[in-house]
């Protein structure tokens, strides 16, 4: 599933810092609602991969919050995130401010990758699997350098051709989504560019997450 927020934000939302920082970055669609109450009528209306709130304290031990489907990842934004204890209920809780860093590492919990195919292609040999993790690891690393200087350039082609190179190893790590969206940059970004750049992000924020992930199973 693409990575879709729904946050949970009691503050003045013009004057969020939380929402600014999701607004920053590209790539991370959300969906702002300001009670916990309101989180219910959320999820039966649409499907969320996160759930982040950035909550009172004293908002921290209602009910709507403690029954929150241990499926969908939840991190907690408090002004003291000892007032309360939530471990039971698979919810994270921290204390402000909320980060970029916070809000990526706590994303990237969540797994994008498999090893199945790569697996699969080794037939049991480890060695095998270790070179080619290795090997996407180089490549990711070297395309979140160049990518987005290529889109400040304007050079389409060359990001085509980066995103071509890059849809074998998303079908080999079974990432279904940014595969799907890396083949349709290749095919339609030289004639339709205002429509596949939203797509460029979301694929080199996937390839961030896939790169953390991959470098702590290397």
């Amino acid at each position: 599933m693409a990575v879709n927020i729904l946050f949970v934000e009691y503050e003045n939302l013009i004057n969020s810092q939380a929402v600014k920082l999701l607004e920053a970055s590209r790539a991370v669609a959300f969906t702002v609602v300001n009670s916990p109450e309101a989180i219910p009528e959320a999820l039966r209306k649409n499907s969320y991969s996160h759930i982040v709130c950035n909550l009172k304290s004293e908002d921290l031990a209602c009910a709507s919050l403690k029954s929150l489907p241990s499926s969908i990842p939840v991190l907690v934004i408090c002004d003291n995130a000892d007032v309360v204890d939530l471990t039971e209920v698979h919810v994270s809780v921290i204390q402000k401010p909320l980060t970029y860093k916070i809000l990526f590492d706590f994303i990237a919990k969540k797994s994008i990758i498999s090893d199945a195919t790569l697996e699969k292609y080794a037939m049991g040999d480890q060695d095998f699997i270790d070179q080619m993790k290795q090997l996407i690891i180089e490549e990711f690393e070297d395309n979140l350098e160049k990518i987005p200087s290529y889109l400040t350039a304007e050079n389409f082609k060359a990001v085509k051709s980066n995103m071509h190179q890059l849809i074998g190893k998303f079908a080999m790590l079974e990432m279904e989504e940014a595969h799907d969206l890396s083949k349709s940059i290749d095919r339609n970004i030289l004639n339709d560019s205002k429509t596949e750049i939203p797509h460029v992000h979301h694929v080199l924020f996937d390839v961030e997450i896939a790169l953390s992930q991959l470098k702590r199973s290397a």
